[in-house]
């Protein structure tokens, strides 16, 4: 048909990717490192050194090839001209090229789905989750915690209330060295699929209750529930379970890429302080008119002349690799209003306590001797209460 060959651009990719430059090593195994190092010498001896002044895309070799300059200590963050904060590696391998822009976001498409099920979800576009500014403070954790939250008066127990929905999650759904997408997934009854207006407006005014009290109160519950993440995340890896040494030499080589070689192993269970300026600027970017809403279901076909959330101004098209058919439109002025400004918050939303379930002291009780119980062999133990 004219184009490229495909042969001949895999034979390229593999050329211009295929090297040592882009490779990270981890060897686990029983032997002494010197007969390890002389297997990986010899499966990997022949591999081609890579071109002349090559920077691999990880972090750590752009920081050490001067391409990537993070603030020293005391320094405060990077903004741009008009004050706005400055992701240092967003948009930093692919730009002035970017997937997710204004184009593609602020939209809502609706899909009818080749297999039944009903479901809304909501990506928002945020810098890349292995930012070292987001690394060290993670206010994604402190959202997704809040966001999925099942206690009484979270969003979760609202929608769970009112029989709109099956279940509700959120993370991260894509994540690239370039950006994110934040992901709000909720699975819909068929009468929640009814009401999917006020699912989403409801979700819109959860996002702006935990908004406001980032923004309002830098140092209160939202620096409390960093505090808490912060402590399980501690707690997970002082006492992590062997896991299978294929799976842990591959994650490790992973994180070579980005981590110095002796914080491969803590790594991501490393979090830092809470950093209320950057946890404002994260959360600024979950506007509806950075985010696009997904519907999907059966029932977007029929008639939905009194739903907000529609595309029916869209045409449908038929999606070329997979035949999916979706139409979608742009947010209209007035839905952006709405969902960025609510103006009225369900009264039955809250914020959920503080887990006071969290040990603070995980040492063995034995290693007191004050609460060392004496034996008595006279006593039969299994009689007691």
């Amino acid at each position: 048909g004219g184009g490229s060959s495909p042969r001949e651009d895999l034979i390229k990719f593999w050329t211009d990717k295929y090297h040592a430059g882009n490779l990270r090593l981890c060897v686990v195994g029983r032997a002494s490192l010197d007969d390890l190092q002389k297997t990986v010498e010899q499966a990997f001896g022949g591999v081609r050194p890579p071109p002349p002044g090559f920077v691999a895309n990880g972090i750590m070799d752009r920081i050490h090839a001067g391409k990537l300059q993070l603030p020293s200590p005391g320094e405060s963050h990077p903004k741009d001209e008009h004050g706005e904060f400055v992701f240092l590696t967003e948009h930093s391998t692919y730009g002035p090229s970017v997937a997710f822009g204004p184009d593609q976001l602020g939209l809502i498409r609706e899909v009818v789905p080749l297999v039944e099920s009903r479901s809304v979800k909501i990506f928002s576009a945020v810098p890349p989750t292995d930012d070292p500014v987001l690394r060290e403070s993670r206010p994604f954790q402190v959202l997704s915690h809040l966001v999925g939250h099942e206690s009484p008066g979270s969003l979760h127990h609202l929608l769970m209330e009112e029989g709109w929905i099956n279940s509700l999650s959120s993370g991260i759904g894509i994540s690239c060295s370039d950006f994110c997408l934040t992901s709000i997934s909720i699975s819909l009854t068929p009468k929640g699929m009814r009401q999917r207006d006020q699912v989403l407006a409801k979700t819109w005014q959860w996002l702006a209750l935990i908004k406001d009290s980032v923004m309002n109160d830098p140092h209160g519950l939202i620096e409390e529930y960093h505090k808490e993440l912060k402590t399980i995340t501690d707690i997970s890896f002082k006492f992590r379970e062997m896991g299978d040494p294929t799976d842990f030499s591959s994650r490790a080589a992973e994180k070579l890429f980005d981590y110095e070689p002796h914080k491969v192993l803590v790594g991501s269970s490393e979090a830092g302080e809470y950093d209320a300026e950057v946890a404002r600027a994260f959360l600024q970017r979950l506007t509806p008119q950075n985010s696009l809403v997904v519907v999907t279901g059966p029932d977007v076909e029929d008639s939905q002349d009194d739903l907000d959330s529609s595309a029916r101004d869209g045409e449908w098209q038929i999606e070329e690799r997979y035949g999916g058919k979706y139409r979608q439109v742009r947010m209209s002025d007035s839905l952006l209003e709405k969902w960025n400004h609510p103006t009225d918050i369900d009264s039955r939303f809250s914020l959920p306590g503080l887990n006071e379930f969290i040990p603070e002291d995980v040492s063995l009780r034995c290693d007191d001797p004050d609460s060392v119980a004496t034996f008595d062999p006279d006593i039969d133990y299994r009689k007691e209460p």
